[in-house]
């Protein structure tokens, strides 16, 4: 079973490689891990999979990090290198990558997303002319002066003979707004041909100014909130000469003049998206598109239909016989909204996003004669979920449901649920989102298989599989598994997203009924509370369900109280009754007044909390008042800002203030002093007063200690006596702040492990090599900016831990990569952390009296 878990974090890890550190090995090193038994073939599938998610590194270049297997694997698969973002990079660095990627993607076209720099913009367009018959997709971002006459000049000549997106955004566009009466051959771009140019976006420059080739155009996105307006009869002939044009986008209200009278023929227009856009009604009555199938409004106000709704004709739906409706946060008024729906009656499915869908239902409700054809409905918020049912009684739809609703559909509907919406155009090959829980389980069955041939086949699944939503999977393979296996799939998925909101168990039950039935029956799958919500009724409802479906074990609540303190006590006194069954509090504050503070205090002062091992109060004002443990015990971790009188068994303390309450050092000594068993220390912000003498604060438990933005931070270090101290991390550190970095290194001489994080690391290089007698017990360096990457040839023969984004490598020594700082304490994370990763183990420490084994030095 250890096997089994440590391959489900491995593929946890690459799946969203941008979040977490290097991968781990639990496994014996006499026991051959689950991952190496898996054949090449199957290896590189899986790899192929992580692809579908976004990720910082591209997963591609963190897989190649791991080992020389891995490695191997994926510069062997040209494919699985033809997305490059060298968004963010030097021009030297975007050469550099742009030039491995296209030697490893070897006879492949290529999708490149940029950035220019007002400095080097020349040298990477060249670049991307060297390479010319290499691009599939050319993503271009400029946000300099000029660059939209500089990149119609450079761009002119260019031939792209296999280009099919061509995208450009310049966020300064002009210096002065052209003229754009016309359209000016000598301005237009790709002019040495573009002959599989399907998709065009231009944001923020007039199409007008500088258009591609325009015969083969299917898509087109025109987005304009500046100066540059587009007189419509320019832009009616630019439509009219795209004869192909299936999806037009338009953001903005840029072009003037609409004649509303019906001319603007585009007989082959199948999907049209209008957003913010003033003069919508207009546009609405100029157009003629008789096959379009899906209209997307999105941020439309009623003025913006104004016009609509006075001079339209009748026979006005035989111009836009839409079948499907998106209203993605828009802010119509019952009677205008009326007047559009009247105007559109084929469609067959509306969406209504990011706006309650409350009024919409009884409108239909009330009304069978508006959207006669209706028969799906997608919505994503609801102030009364149980509309529902009110509704299906008149209108037998199919019910798309957002996760985030909670809200049972009627008995005997259709429904499914989303978390997403979907790509646009439809059939755009960019990347897509993660395919969600189903392929998990799928890959969950994967694992406990032993035969390979079994395994890659639902590997095949998962990646031909396009869901990105978790949904009834039907008649699949997750639905043969027996229900005691579906179980221990959702408690491993439990485990690892216990803190997502909505929560997995959520989600699971609804599913299908077998799932809820199933999750309803382990405890288990309760025990997290994510009580993050707005509405106070609702956290109560939500804790409520989870404290009797988790019942008889503890629970782990994070709480967010409302703004208006006189509900506090509707949250507070629930809590404090069923104080027993804690195992976590994080209470997030968002108040100053006194009032709130001592309402919050009364609550947790008069209660017993037995169980709880985990308590946090967030964004708390007043350190010195909060006696919230004076009468009781707590054991385990604490998080908590402001509180100064606390249980002796606690092991793990973080203070944080950076308001006006100061503590005086007597106040804070006998806090610490208090702590018998305290191990870890987080001390945020410079609230302490009056540190006195060296070694005055004798602390021999403390094995780690975290310092943040402390101006009086050489004092602290030597107030502190922890002679078993293991690691000092160091935070928002000014030269104001300690007298000395080479003095600070030769306090603590028995360090074995240094890492400097988020620059700085220059600066310690250069007294590492400068001093061989500073840190001579080093063995372990970790980088995660390096600003001359040529230090590292010169350096020491020590184990060096670089961040990805560190494209070097030293001379000497063993090199490991890392994208995520390792967590605090050995135990429990706080809850903003994810507390199901487990810590690399550390190697054990000499017996030298002022020892450490990792300084952490950041900003």
């Amino acid at each position: 079973m250890r096997q089994r878990r440590w391959y489900y974090r491995l593929w946890l890890k690459i799946k969203h490689f941008g979040r977490y550190r290097n991968l781990p090995d639990d496994t014996s090193p006499d026991v051959e891990p689950d991952i190496d038994r898996l054949s090449d073939a199957t290896l590189l599938r899986i790899f192929v999979y992580t692809q579908s998610t976004y990720a910082s590194p591209p997963p591609e270049r963190a897989i190649s990090h791991v080992n020389s297997r891995w490695r191997r694997i994926v510069l062997g698969h040209a494919a699985f290198w033809r997305q490059i973002d060298a968004k963010g990079l030097s021009s030297s660095l975007q050469q550099d990558i742009i030039e491995a990627y296209l030697s490893r993607a070897k006879t492949f076209t290529a999708d490149l997303r940029v950035v220019l720099s007002e400095d080097e913009w020349s040298r990477t367009l060249a670049i991307i002319a060297s390479h010319s018959a290499r691009w599939r997709l050319i993503s271009i971002r400029a946000d300099f002066n000029f660059s939209t006459d500089l990149l119609s000049q450079h761009m002119s000549q260019f031939h792209l003979p296999h280009l099919e997106h061509l995208s450009i955004i310049c966020l300064d566009g002009f210096y002065e707004p052209p003229d754009l009466d016309t359209i000016d051959g000598d301005t237009s771009i790709l002019r040495g041909s573009a002959p599989r140019l399907t998709s065009f976006r231009v944001q923020h420059s007039a199409i007008t100014y500088f258009p591609p080739p325009l015969h083969g155009l299917t898509t087109l996105h025109l987005e304009e909130f500046g100066d540059h307006r587009i007189d419509y009869g320019s832009f009616r002939r630019l439509i009219l000469s795209i004869y192909s044009l299936t999806n037009l986008s338009i953001y903005g209200d840029f072009i003037d003049h609409w004649t509303m009278a019906g001319d603007l023929h585009v007989p082959a227009l199948r999907s049209l998206r209008s957003g913010s856009n003033a003069s919508l009604g207009a546009m609405l009555l100029s157009l003629s598109v008789p096959g379009l199938a899906s209209l997307t409004l999105y941020n439309e106000w009623d003025s913006h239909i104004r016009e609509f709704t006075r001079q339209r004709e009748p026979g006005y739906e035989t111009k836009l016989p839409c079948v499907h409706l998106m209203l993605k946060d828009c802010h119509f008024s019952l009677p205008y909204l009326q007047t559009l729906l009247e105007e559109v009656p084929v469609i067959y499915r509306l969406d209504i996003i990011d706006e309650f869908a409350d009024e919409v239902l009884d409108l239909l409700q009330n009304d069978n004669a508006l959207l006669p054809s209706l028969c799906a409905l997608s919505i994503n918020r609801l102030h009364d979920p149980t509309k529902l049912s009110a509704f299906y009684t008149s209108r037998r739809v199919a019910f798309r449901l957002h996760f985030n609703l909670d809200a049972v559909p009627p008995p005997g509907a259709s429904s499914v649920r989303w978390d997403g919406l979907e790509s646009w155009p439809a059939d755009y090959r960019g990347i897509q989102k993660s395919s969600g829980l189903r392929n998990l389980l799928l890959l969950h069955r994967f694992i406990n298989n032993d035969d390979d041939d079994t395994r890659l086949g639902i590997v095949r699944s998962i990646v031909g599989s396009d869901t990105s939503t978790l949904v009834d999977p039907g008649p699949c393979v997750v639905n043969d598994l027996s229900d005691a296996l579906l179980l221990s799939i959702f408690k491993v998925t439990s485990d690892s997203y216990g803190q997502s909101y909505p929560s997995i168990v959520r989600r699971i039950c609804h599913v299908n009924r077998r799932w809820q039935k199933i999750a309803i029956s382990s405890p288990q799958l309760w025990r997290h509370i994510d009580a993050i919500v707005p509405n106070v009724y609702s956290q109560l409802s939500l804790i409520n369900m989870h404290l009797i479906r988790a019942y008889p074990l503890t629970v782990d609540l994070r709480l967010a109280l409302p703004n208006v303190e006189s509900d506090w006590a509707l949250l507070l006194k629930p809590i404090t009754y069923s104080a027993f069954r804690w195992r976590v509090l994080s209470v997030h504050v968002d108040s100053d007044s006194d009032w709130g503070q001592h309402t919050l205090v009364r609550h947790f002062r008069t209660s017993c909390f037995p169980n709880l091992e985990h308590f946090s109060v967030i964004r708390y004002s007043d350190l010195s008042s909060c006696n919230c443990f004076e009468q009781h015990n707590t054991g385990g971790n604490i998080l908590i800002e402001g509180s100064s009188k606390l249980s002796s068994t606690i092991s793990t303390l973080h203070l944080e203030q950076f308001g006006e309450y100061p503590m005086e050092y007597g106040s804070f000594r006998r806090l610490i002093m208090g702590l018998p068993s305290l191990a870890n220390l987080s001390i945020y912000g410079n609230f302490v007063d009056g540190w006195t003498k060296a070694g005055d604060l004798d602390i021999p438990s403390l094995r780690m200690l975290r310092l943040s933005n402390n101006e009086a931070l050489s004092s602290l270090l030597l107030s502190i006596y922890a002679p078993n101290l293991e690691s000092l991390e160091l935070h928002g550190i000014w030269d104001s702040h300690l007298h000395s970095l080479c003095a600070l290194f030769k306090d603590f001489a028995g360090t074995e492990r240094v890492d400097i994080l988020d620059g700085y690391a220059d600066v310690v290089m250069d007294l590492l090599m400068s001093d061989d007698d500073l840190l001579p017990s080093l063995h372990t360096v970790s980088v995660h900016k390096l600003a001359d990457a040529r230090k590292l040839l010169v350096a020491r023969n020590v184990i060096f831990r670089l961040h990805y984004s560190v494209d070097a490598a030293p001379l000497h020594g063993e090199v490991v990569r890392w994208d995520q700082l390792d967590p605090w304490t050995l135990t429990m994370e706080f809850c903003d952390r994810d507390d199901f990763m487990t810590r690399i183990s550390e190697p054990c420490l000499r017996e030298d009296d002022r020892k450490l084994m990792r300084v952490g030095l950041k900003g």
